[in-house]
Formats: C-alpha cells, structure tokens, sequence
C-alpha cells in the first residue's frame, strides 16, 4: 500500500472523504486490499 499514502483514520473514513483528498481510484482498491 505504498502507493495509497493515508493516515490510520483515513481508513475508516467513507470513500465521499478519500475523494476529497484526490484519489478516488486509489481509494478503492485501498479499501479492498486492507
């Protein structure tokens, strides 16, 4: 998961907040892998 680079909270946050950050697509596969 080096390539998606977010915090511990980040994980538990929904996807609409990882969008926020600019990473939509690699939110999700983020999501899926943890």
């Amino acid at each position: 998961l080096k390539y998606c680079k977010t915090p511990p909270p980040a994980k538990t946050v929904p996807i609409g907040e990882k969008r926020k950050r600019g990473r939509p697509t690699r939110a999700k596969p983020a999501l899926l892998a943890q």
